[in-house]
């Protein structure tokens, strides 16, 4: 009996250690003018998952904040950034290609994560994220009139 729990034991270890969720991208950078919309496509695979994954975005406070997680408390709103994606995949079997889309309204430079949680039936939860790396120009404004030319205001 002692041996047949041992084997269920090790049976249930590795089926949560083999359950996985793999991204094919580390990390999505931007570059993007003050309310121009970018979007890029991250997929997410596994060979043995089904089930649901609940997607969520955090932002650290300023750029050049260290790649430490517990210190992501902001959202994109605090930044004035614009994020739109799925943030619920209902039915996940295998793969889905994931479209990410961002828009600012302010310039500068910006950290995130986006995080991809499968939904754990125990109190052991994996969660897999990339890298949101994003930078935002002012938007130049291009004068309509070229430098050789001239007006005139003499009704000749």
């Amino acid at each position: 009996m002692k041996l047949f729990f041992l084997f269920l034991l090790a049976l249930l270890t590795i089926n949560l250690t083999n359950a996985s969720l793999n991204l094919d991208k580390g990390k999505m950078e931007y570059s993007l003018k003050i309310g121009e919309e970018s979007c890029q496509i991250v997929s997410l695979t596994s060979d043995d998952y089904e089930g649901t994954i609940k997607v969520r975005d955090v932002w650290a406070e300023n750029q050049n904040e260290d790649e430490n997680l517990n210190k992501y408390t902001f959202f994109a709103s605090n930044h004035k950034i614009t994020i739109k994606y799925i943030d619920t995949i209902l039915d996940f079997n295998d793969r889905i290609d994931f479209e990410v889309c961002l828009t600012a309204d302010k310039s500068g430079g910006f950290k995130g994560a986006l995080i991809f949680t499968p939904d754990a039936k125990t109190n052991v939860v994996v969660e897999i994220g990339t890298w949101l790396i994003v930078n935002v120009e002012e938007t130049t404004l291009i004068n309509p009139i070229s430098s050789g030319e001239s007006r005139s205001g003499s009704g000749d």
